[in-house]
């Protein structure tokens, strides 16, 4: 226990570390860029002094699209260790509200907040599939055929990326046109009623995580 107390206080020193190289670096910033690093320092800050208040952290980050910072950059160096430490838990909420959306046929809402989700949670491969199929849904090719090959490339060995490859073959054969791949709501409901075993972070052999992805 004292271990994993010193373990939690370590954390919190880097992220302050973090936030203090980034305000230095945030004095030139403008703009939307600057109000999106401000959103960031602000929701790291609140993690600092109460890393269970999600709902406040949720809330700075609301409006913040977190894959526009620019790559090597001191604000995704703060966004990589602070979603390390409450992606998961800030997924959570979208990853459930893109998949009821989704079952409704909602898929332009879908979309939305399972993008959101996987803003939050790059690892978990049940958001990036159930992602992929709405933008499939939705008739936005483009995007889905780039989640699916997200899937093959980086969860290899999963069943999400078995089925990814199937429904890349599906849209190259139809060319894309609506319900080609025959899209199963529910898959999508499963995920929904089972969505807690959802937030540790995914990898290439979670079982658990096959069982609850697709059926397609």
């Amino acid at each position: 226990k004292t271990a994993q107390i010193g373990e939690n206080e370590q954390k919190i020193k880097t992220l302050e570390k973090q936030v203090d190289n980034l305000k230095k670096e945030a004095e030139g910033y403008s703009g939307s860029k600057s109000a999106a690093v401000n959103s960031l320092m602000k929701a790291s800050s609140i993690y600092m002094n109460d890393p269970s208040n999600i709902e406040d952290m949720k809330n700075a980050l609301e409006a913040v699209d977190l894959d526009t910072f620019e790559n090597g950059s001191p604000e995704v160096e703060l966004r990589d260790s602070l979603m390390e430490k409450i992606g998961p838990q800030l997924a959570q909420p979208y990853y459930k509200k893109g998949a009821e959306e989704y079952k409704k046929k909602d898929y332009e809402n879908a979309v939305k907040d399972l993008a959101k989700a996987y803003q939050y949670n790059k690892k978990d491969v049940t958001i990036l599939f159930n992602l992929a199929n709405s933008y499939k849904e939705f008739g936005d090719v483009d995007k889905a055929k780039e989640k699916y090959d997200i899937i093959i490339r980086e969860f290899p060995t999963s069943q999400s990326a078995a089925s990814a490859k199937t429904k890349l073959a599906e849209i190259n054969n139809t060319g894309g046109s609506d319900n080609a791949g025959g899209t199963n709501n529910a898959d999508i409901e499963s995920n929904v009623n089972n969505a807690d075993n959802t937030n540790n972070a995914g990898n290439t052999g979670n079982t658990k995580k096959k069982k609850n992805t697709e059926n397609t």
